[in-house]
C-alpha cells in the first residue's frame, strides 16, 4: 500500500447487481454526466422561458424559425426569440394526449388522439374530414401518414395533397396481428411502424402500383408507444411487455438490441408506465436520449423515473428535480424537447416552457442536486486511508454569491454512510482545483459518494485516495 490511488469514475451507473458487487461502475450518477475525459459534469439546468395562457402540460417543435407549443388544453402557440407569444389556435388539438408533430413542405401536421389538425400561414384548421382520427402522424416523399389506433392499418393522403384522403388509401401492417400504437418517419425516410408484438420498417415504393413496401420487420413489440424514437444513427424505444421483459432497445435488422443492461433491474421495478415518453437531446457535444416514466415511483419514494442515456458511450445516468417540501429529489420537471435558433427548450406542466442552458445550475429556481457514489473499495486485510482529495472545476461562481459548497461521506465496511465532511468550492477566482477531505479512518471497504446543491457549475475530474 501507499501512495495516491484514483477512483474509478468514467463509467456509468449499474443497477442490476447490489452496490457491494459493482467492479468499476458507478453506484450512482444524478443530474450528471461522464464527460469524453472521464469527469462529472453537471447536466444543464431548466431557466423559465415563458408561460403559455391557459397552462396544460406543453410539447414542444421547431417550424419555420420558431418554437411552437402545443398542450393538452388543445392550443397552440408560436413563439419568437425573446419570448414573444402569438396564439395560432383556430382548430383545437383535441385527443388529450401526447402532440405528434411532422412538417409537410408547407404545413406543420399535428395528432394526439383525435382529428389530425395543421398549420399553415395563420391558425389551426384540421387536417381533412376524410383523414381517420389518429395519435401519430408523418410525412414523407410527398404522402401524409396516420396510424388507425386499435387496428393494424395506416392511412396515407394523396401524393402531394395532404389533405386529399380516399377510403381505399389504407395499408396493413401484417407481420403481427397486433394494433399499431407508433409511428415516426426516420431521417432516412423510412416508415417505422410499431406494435406491440413487432416492429416493421417501411419505405415509399416507385414501381406506381403501389406506394409502400414493407422492407423488413423486427421480433420485438414496442410497449410505451412515445418511448420511440429516432435519429440518424438508429431507432429506440421501450420493447417487451406479456412473456418478454421490458427492455429498451435500438431496433434494427431482423431483432431489437437491447441497450438497458446495467438499468435492467430499474426497469424491472417501474410501478406505473403512463406518459412514458422519450427525446432525443443533442447538446454540449453530447448525443443523449432522456427516457423518463412520469408516474413511477423512485428510488426517493416520490412520483418520477428520468434516465439519461449516452447514445455514443453506452452509458446511463439519473436525472431528477426537487421536491421542496419533503426535501427529496423528485420528477426531472420535462415533458418534451426541441432546439431551435442554437437553444434547447423543455415543455413543461402548467404552460411552462424552459431554456435548458448549461450557465444555469437549478431547475426553474428549484434545487438541482448533482450526486455521485461509487464503487466499495476493497482492501481485505484492512487499508487505511488517510487522506480523500477531489479535483474539480472551482472559483467560478458570480463574484456577488456566497461560496458555493460540496459535501462527502463515506461508507466504511458497508455499514452505512457516516457524517458528511463540507467544502468550500472557492469564491469568485479562487481556482485552485483541489479539495482535501482528511482522514477516512480504517476498514476493508471504502465507498464515497459526494453531493453539490449549490447553483455553480461542477465538473469533477478525479477522486483520488491516499493509501497510508
Amino acid at each position: 500500500m501507499g501512495g495516491w490511488k484514483p477512483v474509478k469514475l468514467d463509467a456509468g451507473i449499474y443497477e442490476n447487481v447490489s452496490e457491494i458487487a459493482l467492479k468499476g461502475q458507478l453506484a450512482a450518477l444524478e443530474n450528471a454526466y461522464v464527460n469524453e475525459a472521464g469527469a462529472h459534469t453537471r447536466f444543464p439546468g431548466l431557466s423559465l422561458f415563458q408561460t403559455i395562457p391557459g397552462g396544460g402540460r406543453v410539447f414542444l417543435t421547431e417550424w419555420r424559425g420558431d418554437l411552437v407549443a402545443g398542450t393538452t388544453g388543445g392550443m397552440l402557440s408560436r413563439l419568437n426569440q425573446s419570448g414573444g407569444i402569438t396564439d395560432v389556435t383556430g382548430f383545437p388539438i383535441a385527443g388529450g394526449g401526447r402532440i405528434v408533430f411532422d412538417r409537410t413542405p408547407d404545413e406543420l401536421v399535428m395528432a394526439a388522439g383525435a382529428e389530425i389538425v395543421r398549420l399553415g400561414s395563420e391558425k389551426t384548421d384540421r387536417l381533412s374530414a376524410e383523414a381517420p382520427p389518429s395519435t401519430h402522424v408523418a410525412y414523407v416523399d410527398g404522402y401524409t401518414l396516420a396510424i388507425e389506433p386499435g387496428s393494424g392499418r395506416f392511412w396515407y393522403s394523396d401524393p402531394g395533397l395532404p389533405r386529399v384522403w380516399n377510403d381505399l388509401s389504407v395499408f396493413t401492417a401484417d407481420t403481427q396481428p397486433d394494433p399499431l400504437t407508433a409511428m415516426l418517419v426516420t431521417t432516412q425516410r423510412e416508415i417505422v411502424l410499431a406494435g406491440t408484438n413487432s416492429v416493421e420498417i417501411w419505405s415509399t415504393y416507385p414501381s406506381g402500383a403501389q406506394p409502400f413496401i414493407r422492407r423488413r420487420s423486427v421480433a420485438d413489440g414496442l410497449f410505451a408507444p412515445y418511448t420511440l424514437v429516432s435519429d440518424k444513427d438508429g431507432v429506440w424505444g421501450v420493447a417487451g411487455g406479456e412473456s418478454k421483459p421490458i427492455e429498451f432497445m435500438r431496433f434494427a435488422g431482423g431483432g431489437g438490441k437491447t441497450e438497458s443492461r446495467p438499468v435492467q433491474n430499474l426497469l424491472d421495478g417501474i410501478d406505473d408506465w403512463t406518459d412514458a415518453y422519450a427525446v432525443i437531446v443533442n447538446m454540449l457535444g453530447q448525443s443523449w436520449i432522456v427516457l423518463q416514466m412520469p408516474k413511477a415511483t423512485n428510488l426517493y419514494g416520490t412520483e418520477g423515473v428520468s434516465l439519461l442515456y449516452d447514445r455514443v458511450t453506452r452509458r446511463w445516468a439519473s436525472l431528477y428535480g426537487w421536491d421542496d417540501q419533503r426535501k427529496l429529489p423528485a420528477r426531472w420537471p420535462g415533458w418534451s424537447y426541441a432546439s431551435v435558433w442554437k437553444r434547447h427548450f423543455v415543455g413543461g406542466e402548467n404552460g411552462k416552457i424552459y431554456e435548458l442552458k448549461p450557465t444555469t445550475f437549478a431547475n426553474d429556481g428549484m434545487t438541482q442536486r448533482m450526486m455521485g457514489r461509487t464503487e466499495h473499495l476493497r482492501y481485505p486485510a484492512g487499508g487505511t486511508i488517510d487522506r480523500v482529495r477531489i479535483e474539480l472545476r472551482r472559483g467560478e461562481t458570480d463574484p456577488n454569491s456566497p461560496e458555493p459548497t460540496m459535501s462527502l461521506r463515506c461508507n466504511k465496511d458497508n455499514r452505512g454512510f457516516g457524517r458528511a465532511v463540507r467544502k468550500g468550492l472557492g469564491l469568485y477566482g479562487q481556482r485552485e482545483f483541489y479539495l482535501d477531505f482528511g482522514n477516512m479512518g480504517h476498514a476493508r471497504s471504502f465507498q464515497f459518494e459526494y453531493e453539490i446543491t449549490d447553483a455553480c457549475p461542477v465538473e469533477i475530474t478525479r477522486l483520488l485516495v491516499h493509501e497510508a
